[in-house]
């Protein structure tokens, strides 16, 4: 296990990126490495390569047609096939009328039986507002501290 965070992320009309910006500034002020790919823009291979070292996952993605963002399903269909297991996890997202990525995301975790242990996601309609960023910040800085502590105890 790595002191590490890899952050999937992508956003279709720039609600989730505004999330992910305060993800990012957040996660400077951190002593931890972490990884930021854009989906799809980043290539499998690059995101594949981080994902598998680092303890920590941070998926940030909009809702789409009551589904995950379609490029980040297929992105994490690929880390399941390739048996990216037992990651402690954070999930945020927009959605315009309804969600449902969630719905998405856990049937992939049990089909390949990929064993994240998730904080509470963190879901907001339309652009964030200062409590989503506020409870963000919470989620993020507690899943800094998870990371911590689990390549600590594998340390040991």
């Amino acid at each position: 296990a790595r002191k590490e965070i890899t952050l999937l992320w992508s956003s279709m009309y720039g609600m989730t990126e505004k999330a992910v910006n305060h993800v990012i500034e957040v996660l400077k002020k951190e002593d931890i490495k972490v990884n930021i790919h854009q989906i799809p823009q980043t290539d499998w291979g690059t995101v594949l390569t981080s994902a598998w070292t680092s303890t920590g996952i941070i998926l940030a993605m909009p809702t789409y047609e009551f589904k995950m963002f379609p490029p980040m399903a297929a992105v994490l269909e690929e880390l399941g096939r390739k048996k990216v297991s037992n990651r402690k996890a954070f999930r945020i997202g927009s959605y315009g009328w309804s969600g449902g990525a969630a719905r998405e995301l856990d049937e992939i975790m049990i089909k390949y039986s990929m064993g994240w242990e998730f904080l509470e996601p963190v879901e907001f309609a339309g652009s964030p507002k200062q409590e989503d960023l506020t409870l963000i910040e919470e989620r993020v800085k507690q899943l800094v501290q998870e990371v911590k502590l689990a390549v600590e105890s594998q340390n040991k």
